[in-house]
């Protein structure tokens, strides 16, 4: 399992890298494609691999417009996190590690997103929970709607 603090970490490597802790720009600038496709609706979004290096986020363009930065940015995670099989192959299978996979993703989103809301530089509150390691992916993704106010 990935702790949380390298998480946290790579959150940091990749504003840096990317300028930006927007998750839109952050695809932009790493060469990640975002599409939006109508999607069945219990699907909010999907990272496919389909090319030996570039991936492809589809978001579920049913969802609330407002949820889009936040579902590109759990998709982030996935990506950045390497949980995204290798290129031409998919996987839904329900288990221990894709849980853990989506858990980690959360958390990964939080803090890109606390940071990009400014939260995390004026509270620290992704390193306390980070430390404290109380999150869960649904109170990450309630933060996230809480602190984001969208």
């Amino acid at each position: 399992m990935t702790r949380k603090h390298d998480i946290y970490k790579k959150v940091l490597d990749i504003i840096e890298r990317a300028g930006s802790a927007d998750p839109f720009i952050i695809a932009e600038k790493m060469d990640i494609k975002v599409i939006f496709k109508p999607l069945p609706l219990m699907i909010r979004g999907m990272v496919v691999h389909p090319y030996k290096d570039n991936f492809v986020v589809i978001i579920n363009n049913r969802i609330n417009p407002d949820e889009h930065r936040i579902i590109l940015a759990h998709e982030l995670g996935h990506i950045f996190l390497g949980h995204v099989p290798l290129p031409g192959i998919a996987t839904d299978a329900i288990n221990k590690e894709n849980m853990n996979a989506e858990h980690t993703a959360s958390i990964f989103a939080m803090c890109l997103l606390l940071y990009f809301n400014n939260v995390l530089k004026k509270t620290g509150i992704c390193g306390i929970d980070i430390k404290h390691s109380f999150l869960n992916s649904h109170d990450a993704y309630l933060l996230l709607k809480s602190n984001i106010g969208r």
